[in-house]
């Protein structure tokens, strides 16, 4: 079954058994959370400033996670996101000549999140949340290429994987 097979029918089988949850309506302290969905990773460009004249550009993936919850009372959770593994395509930029492929990576960023339910209570449930991840990078390219693992802080806002708005009756 080739990977792409195999990352297809991973997603439908979540989606259908997201389907086949009843609604929560509320989540109290105890609470398990359990979401899946797709989240995105786009760095700022350009990444790196090698020189006066040329950039490292690192490019967007968009890949499956997955999350659960934990709730600590009813306005807190602390989240643990997961996902596939995101492949990031590397480039130099050059003034005045375009980009040229450079090379790749692929990084997994599990995320720990504390996060703000504003409205527990509510048909809609919006929440946001501050976390840090823990960056494992893996099959560099070129050749020769090592980025070291790192632990990255970050905040949530609204375009992020840690924000987000629960719906149920």
């Amino acid at each position: 079954m080739s990977l792409r097979l195999k990352k297809s029918a991973l997603l439908a089988a979540a989606v259908a058994g997201l389907c086949a949850m009843p609604m929560v309506s509320s989540a109290d302290a105890g609470d398990w959370i359990l979401r899946a969905g797709a989240s995105m990773v786009d760095p700022d460009e350009p990444n790196l400033k090698l020189n006066s004249t040329t950039n490292l550009i690192v490019d967007e993936d968009t890949q499956f996670t997955f999350d659960i919850t934990y709730m600590l009372s009813k306005h807190f959770g602390l989240e643990l996101l997961a996902a596939a593994p995101f492949n990031h395509g590397l480039f130099l930029q050059t003034q005045g000549k375009g980009k040229t492929g450079f090379g790749e990576v692929e990084h997994l960023p599990p995320t720990l999140s504390l996060q703000w339910h504003m409205n527990p209570d509510g048909v809609f449930r919006p929440y946001v949340g501050v976390g840090g991840n823990y960056t494992m990078f893996s099959n560099e390219e070129p050749k020769g290429l090592k980025l070291d693992d790192s632990w990255v802080m970050r905040s949530a806002r609204a375009w992020t994987s840690a924000s987000g708005i629960a719906a149920g009756s």
